[in-house]
């Protein structure tokens, strides 16, 4: 059973997440992380499929922030990954076998800043790779469906960093996905290599509207 969409979901509604923000910080604390994704899908009582994706989480003291997943199942490959530049305003989804990287055609209308969750009501503390995190709740939307309160993340409001999140969301077709994403071995004031982020230097960008011509490195 195939959780494509409701991945493609809860990456926008992350992105939704950290757009809430009011006040202007100068500068990021730049941040090197591991980060590991657990999802489950049941149906009918049983579990139909199970995937655990590992990677890296880079941002840089601009605020832009890439994920590069490098391994599933404990297989390490070229990955996939995605990308927020928060000077140009645009994310990116990357595909690091094809060095395709699709520009998404939402984009963000402002800068994000690192105390973007200051203002948000917490549901209690808590810690996560020994960093003090703040619970809110999450909500999540899956194509046209309405919006579900399906969890809840524990982000560091001093950092501006989802350090932990975890949803459970009803599918259409009755499968239920629960899906926990955290992070470990985070390093703080360490800056990433900026080579990372030159998406149009290193990927064949395609824009929104584009046709994607095959790629010499293969699907």
């Amino acid at each position: 059973m195939k959780t494509d969409g409701y991945a493609r979901s809860f990456a926008i509604c992350a992105i939704c997440l950290t757009a809430m923000t009011t006040v202007a910080v100068a500068q990021w604390s730049p941040v090197v992380a591991k980060i590991r994704e657990t999802s489950e899908t049941t149906a009918n009582g049983r579990t139909v499929e199970t995937k655990t994706r590992d990677g890296i989480y880079l941002r840089l003291s601009n605020g832009s922030a890439l994920t590069h997943w490098i391994a599933v199942n404990g297989v390490r490959g070229p990955g996939e990954g995605s990308l927020l530049d928060n000077k140009a305003l645009l994310t990116y989804s990357l595909n690091y076998k094809t060095k395709q990287a699709r520009q998404s055609r939402f984009a963000l209308s402002e800068s994000l800043h690192q105390d973007m969750y200051a203002n948000i009501t917490s549901q209690g503390e808590s810690k996560v790779a020994g960093l003090s995190c703040k619970r809110i709740p999450v909500e999540v939307q899956v194509l046209q469906s309405p919006p579900q309160k399906s969890g809840e993340a524990c982000v560091s409001a001093d950092l501006g960093l989802m350090l932990r999140n975890e949803t459970r969301v009803k599918m259409s077709d009755g499968s239920t996905v629960h899906n926990l994403t955290e992070m470990y071995d985070v390093q703080v004031n360490v800056q990433p290599s900026q080579r990372e982020f030159e998406v149009e230097k290193t990927f064949e960008v395609i824009r929104p509207g584009e046709t994607v011509v095959p790629s010499e490195h293969g699907n």
